[in-house]
């Protein structure tokens, strides 16, 4: 695992939710489609998300701090596959109690949400197993960045 500081994860989350958008098209324009790529990089932002959202709850400068101050079994979960699991994440990091605050309690009741936090991702994208809609990569990629601009307040 590669250690990361709090500011680097925001950084890539960033930078993958906005590159995702890029691969969905929006209202009249002639944008190649690519659901699957913009699926996968909204999950991938989304992961790297909330693990900064973790870092920046537990006091934690990066992950090899934030990882020393979880018990072991959870520290060996975190940075395992189940670190890709948004719904894991999610719920560590208690998004939906931070989406109540900010007044978008609907936001983890969504059909994009249940996708994007299916514990096949970012697996099946990453390797073409799924196919998936250009209107359900798009509603993934909004969704992703309203997630994205809630956090972004409390990571400054």
């Amino acid at each position: 695992m590669i250690d990361a500081t709090r500011k680097q994860l925001a950084k890539a989350a960033r930078q993958r939710i906005e590159a995702a958008e890029h691969f969905v098209p929006r209202s009249n324009e002639s944008v190649v489609s690519r659901p699957a790529v913009a699926a996968y990089l909204a999950h991938v932002g989304m992961e790297c998300l909330l693990k900064a959202w973790l870092l920046l709850k537990s006091n934690a400068d990066d992950t090899r701090q934030f990882r020393a101050r979880l018990p072991p079994q959870e520290a060996d979960e975190f940075f395992s596959a189940k670190g890709h699991n948004l719904a894991a994440l999610a719920k560590k990091a208690s998004l939906k109690r931070h989406l109540v605050a900010e007044n978008e309690p609907g936001l983890m009741d969504l059909a994009a949400w249940a996708r994007l936090a299916n514990p096949p991702r970012p697996y099946n994208l990453r390797y073409g197993v799924l196919t998936l809609a250009s209107d359900h990569a798009k509603e993934e990629v909004e969704l992703a960045l309203t997630v994205l601009r809630l956090i972004e307040k409390v990571l400054q």
